[in-house]
């Protein structure tokens, strides 16, 4: 269970969080509120939400040395009016989707389809493409570094 994040020849693998909750979420979901006679309404956005990976890991000297410069080509390229991407392949948790699969899948990984025997959905640790939102944060713990960031999706890395 890991997140790898890269860019340019830059790449660090976190792999020792903080938290037990695992650190991706949609940021936009469907809301559901009721009229005055109790009828249920829904709301939300017609596009496919994005993603939001709420990090807080424990590291190494060397990984945090990574993720500082990692950060530091993601704000110089942004600043640059570069792509600023950071590639994102996330093992935490499966993508779920209708098949077909829209997503690269973690190298390394397989896709799960499911039910069977005639599968519709799929499931599988997928690659995404993401902004920091904020500076890390950093705070030394005995033997690790804690740090805290937050990165938002920002595209697919689409299927091959």
């Amino acid at each position: 269970m890991s997140l790898i994040l890269q860019i340019a020849n830059l790449s660090v693998s976190l792999d020792v969080f903080a938290s037990k909750e695992y650190p991706r979420i949609r940021a936009d979901i469907g809301k559901v509120s009721y009229t005055a006679a109790g009828t249920p309404v829904g709301s939300g956005t017609f596009y496919e939400p994005k993603h939001l990976w709420d990090i807080n890991v424990l590291l190494e000297d060397r990984e945090l040395h990574l993720l500082k410069l990692i950060y530091a080509e993601h704000d110089f390229r942004r600043r640059s009016l570069q792509d600023a991407n950071v590639t994102i392949i996330d093992t935490t948790q499966y993508y779920e989707e209708r098949l077909p699969r829209t997503r690269a899948i973690a190298p390394g990984t397989e896709q799960l389809d499911l039910p069977e025997p005639n599968p519709t959905h799929c499931l599988y640790y997928a690659q995404f493409k993401a902004w920091f939102s904020q500076e890390p944060r950093f705070d030394h713990q005995r033997a690790y570094w804690g740090a805290r960031f937050t990165l938002v999706e920002t595209d697919k890395v689409a299927a091959v």
